[in-house]
């Protein structure tokens, strides 16, 4: 009976909530566009990675509370990482954040202009992001929302922002870093579609130039709001047609890593002075017809507490375990949890886990057995049932093989049973041979 009041009260409170928020959602009003995109082009930064004697240089979103100073980065996958000659992906030795136009010349990095960032969390290919953490906030960067690019639509008007290598060219030795040098193209969205030649990608087809230098940069709409990472162009001459990676891919990985931004929802979107109206005049048909949602669902919530009371206990409820929904060990609720004590996550990079995160709370097992471990294989899988473990140890963390049949591996060396390895932010392991690799990342 009380839980009943309850879920009463609630509903009547949240559609309360609602009635107001519509009530006053009609006199919000938004800037014009050309001022929204100059205020995003805030929420861009130049990204350099450096790869032992070569670099490369491409863009980033700044990610946070909108508006304010950030140390959170996305952009691409490939912006920080390349292929070797063998076929490997080598992530970047030095990832930095330049911020002046001192910062990179023909002299070479200059550290005193730049701020180095570390990989927190990166794709090993498609869909083609990565997420990064400045050593500090960024002066003079500004957060910018974001939005599920599901909720964009062909025909809008987008801009693609960022350091296009084109545009450098006009700098003579220098490359363009500050938030006034930004280019900003602009188009329309001319398709949303799952890539087949990007691994099933799901991408925004547009018409906003891109090229080498945009990669990782925002692709925003009038609002200003973000639904893509600049990414791709491909065609005849790689320049007829230009994709952005859905954000939605950063999004989750950024709730995985309990990383906090700001999303913007479609209801959100503001509307110009020219068509707002009196809320009492454009809303008045909404607030009766909310009003008469109200009593309708207090009358169902009555009629499900008279039914209830009719019934005897021999009826009783499914519960949700009786349903079938899985009950996590002690293990594994850790290892799920969505931020780590320690700072230390292990990404699935390819394999069981690809696209999962686990945080490294003192102690994380891989294996079959779900009541000790927190990384659980199939009982099919090549791993043993309690196959290694990562712990911190003094605030590193250590990896070690727990006497596996199948072995775990750093690159292509096996791991000597019941000995401790260190590892750093950026390590890659496999278990069982390379069918199923992991990185290490860290996060502050």
């Amino acid at each position: 009976m009380k839980k009943c009041l309850k879920y009463l009260l609630k509903s009547l409170l949240i559609i309360t909530m609602l009635a107001a928020g519509f009530a006053g959602s009609a006199t919000r009003v938004c800037a014009a566009g050309g001022e929204n995109i100059d205020e995003a082009c805030e929420g861009v930064v130049r990204v350099f990675s450096v790869f032992g004697d070569n670099a490369a240089s491409g863009s980033g979103i700044i990610v946070g509370k909108t508006g304010e100073e950030s140390d959170i980065i996305v952009t691409n996958w490939h912006v920080v990482s390349e292929e070797d000659y063998s076929g490997g992906i080598t992530l970047a030795d030095e990832v930095y954040i330049l911020l002046d136009n001192e910062a990179y010349t023909t002299e070479g990095l200059n550290e005193d202009h730049a701020i180095k960032c570390k990989v927190l969390y990166t794709t090993t290919g498609y869909p083609d992001f990565a997420i990064l953490q400045a050593e500090k906030k960024i002066p003079g960067r500004k957060a910018l929302p974001l939005m599920s690019a599901s909720n964009a639509k062909r025909s809008e008007r987008v801009y693609a922002l960022g350091y296009p290598g084109s545009a450098d060219m006009i700098n003579d030795g220098y490359i363009s870093a500050t938030v006034q040098e930004i280019t900003a193209t602009d188009g329309t969205i001319s398709r949303m579609i799952q890539a087949d030649a990007f691994g099933d990608t799901y991408v925004i087809q547009h018409t906003a130039h891109i090229n080498h230098g945009n990669s990782g940069g925002p692709l925003v709409n009038e609002d200003g709001t973000v639904i893509g990472i600049n990414t791709y162009g491909y065609g005849d001459n790689a320049a007829e047609y230009f994709l952005s990676v859905y954000i939605d891919y950063a999004m989750n990985a950024m709730d995985e890593l309990g990383i906090s931004y700001d999303k913007v929802k479609p209801s959100d979107t503001s509307i110009t002075a020219d068509n707002a109206v009196e809320p009492e005049k454009s809303n008045i048909w909404l607030i009766i017809g909310i009003i008469a949602a109200v009593v309708v669902v207090a009358a169902l919530v009555l009629f499900l507490l008279v039914k209830k009371r009719g019934k005897s206990k021999a009826s009783g409820t499914v519960s949700a375990a009786n349903r079938g929904a899985p009950t996590l060990s002690a293990a594994q609720q850790a290892a799920k949890r969505t931020v780590s004590s320690t700072g230390w996550y292990i990404q699935g990079i390819e394999g069981t886990h690809a696209g999962q995160t686990f945080s490294v709370n003192d102690r994380l097992v891989f294996g079959r057995d779900p009541s000790v471990c927190g990384v659980v294989f199939p009982k099919d899988a090549a791993a043993s049932r309690v196959h290694c473990e990562i712990r911190i140890v003094q605030g590193t963390p250590v990896l070690q093989d727990n006497g596996s049949t199948n072995g775990t591996f750093g690159g292509t060396t096996r791991l000597e049973p019941g000995k401790t390895y260190p590892l750093r932010s950026g390590a890659v392991f496999s278990i069982a041979g390379s069918t199923d690799k992991y990185r290490l990342v860290q996060r502050n």
